[in-house]
C-alpha cells in the first residue's frame, strides 16, 4: 500500500481509486492529456505501491552513485 494511504480503510482507498480512474478517463481530462501529447494511464493501489517502491530504490541508487547529499 502507498505510504500516503497507510491506515486508510480499504473501502475508502478502493472508492478513491474508482473515482480517480473515472475522472482520468472522462472526456474533459482525457482531452486535456491528449492535447498535451500524453496518454491517460491509471493503475490500482497495489501496483502504485510496487511502482513507488521500485522508483525509490532506483533513484536512491542514482543519488548515492552521484554522491548527492541532502541539504
Amino acid at each position: 500500500m502507498s505510504f500516503v494511504l497507510d491506515g486508510t480503510p480499504a473501502p475508502v482507498v478502493a472508492r478513491l481509486n474508482e473515482l480517480l480512474v473515472a475522472a482520468v478517463h472522462g472526456a474533459v481530462v482525457k482531452s486535456f492529456f491528449e492535447t498535451g501529447g500524453a496518454e491517460p494511464w491509471t493503475t490500482n493501489p497495489e501496483e502504485l505501491a510496487k511502482f513507488q517502491a521500485a522508483e525509490t530504490q532506483k533513484w536512491g541508487r542514482v543519488i548515492k552513485a552521484a554522491g548527492i547529499e541532502p541539504e
